[in-house]
């Protein structure tokens, strides 16, 4: 009935989008409902705004039985209804199908291609820059890195971390905020004017805190969690979910880093204001494909509520 571009565009793109703007809206809700609070627990929920319209991008909504037509303008959304209890008499007009143009099918298929090979090109060019970070890392010597490397040793052994994570410490860097790169062999980067500006308290809990997502295993949940994202890119509603799991992400290590590094929680408050005004000071931003810039104003503002 449909030409095959315009089966794409209303039986599988536009019902993933709605799709994912109701799953996403739905987990929302039931999570300030039931006040669910653990990071880990809504991260996980979070996950379903992501997997639920990938699938649905593959499988396709059914022709006519899930669909409104109104005013030629066709609209595909798919129900959970394995019982069938929709009646499909409330699907009004499908005498009256219209659809777009062959150009604009073709047009929004274009854009879909060029989005996956710009995401997919993008994704390679993280990987040989993440492979070749280690090249350009400071060599391990003076006091900024044997206080680094102390605090890291002591922390992995409070913590039960079994595989202590390679460090990398880097001097006069674009990128000033701690991270951990990598989910086989865990690198734990940072910045030696961070190392320097901060007192030994507040560098544990920084340091605590990037344990965390060794423990939790985020360098594997986070690839994951991009590529169900990118195989959506022309999602806007995927992005916004991948900003909210990043946000739980950060506060479930911040609960690890007070619980497990014995880091009182306003001390990790404190400091992680610190580290924004750093950041700021010296003009520094997140390591590329690390995500969102998680010391912005508004997710610094939601962690420290969070810790206090």
């Amino acid at each position: 009935m449909f030409p095959s571009w315009e089966n794409l565009v209303y039986f599988h793109i536009q019902p993933a989008i709605i799709d994912s703007l109701i799953a996403l809206a739905g987990v929302l809700l039931l999570l300030r409902l039931f006040r669910v609070r653990d990071p880990s627990l809504r991260s996980l929920f979070l996950f379903l705004p992501l997997v639920r319209p990938l699938i649905i991008m593959i499988e396709g909504a059914t022709p006519l039985e899930h669909m409104t037509i109104r005013n030629g303008i066709v609209s595909g959304v798919r129900f959970p209804d394995p019982l069938h209890l929709i009646p499909m008499e409330i699907i009004e007009g499908q005498e009256r199908i219209s659809v777009v143009t062959k150009v604009a099918a073709e047009f929004v298929l274009a854009v879909l291609v060029a989005a996956l090979a710009f995401f997919l090109l993008r994704r390679i060019g993280l990987t040989v820059f993440h492979h070749r970070l280690a090249k350009k890392a400071i060599s391990p010597r003076g006091n900024e890195w044997t206080r680094f490397e102390n605090t890291v040793v002591s922390l992995c052994r409070q913590m039960g971390v079994v595989c202590k994570p390679r460090l990398l410490l880097f001097d006069h860097w674009e990128w000033a905020s701690p991270c951990i790169i990598g989910w086989r062999r865990p690198t734990l980067v940072i910045d030696k004017d961070l190392v320097r500006d901060l007192n030994d308290q507040d560098l544990s809990a920084i340091i605590a805190h990037e344990l965390g997502h060794v423990l939790r295993r985020d360098g594997l949940l986070h690839w994951i969690s991009v590529l169900l994202s990118d195989l959506q890119c022309f999602n806007p509603f995927s992005r916004i979910t991948m900003g909210q799991i990043h946000l739980e992400r950060e506060k479930a290590c911040d609960s690890i880093a007070v619980r497990q590094g014995r880091v009182h929680p306003r001390i990790l408050a404190a400091c992680l204001i610190k580290v924004a005004e750093v950041q700021s000071g010296l003009d520094r931003q997140p390591l590329p494909g690390r995500g969102m810039p998680l010391l912005s104003h508004n997710n610094l503002a939601k962690r420290v509520s969070f810790l206090l």
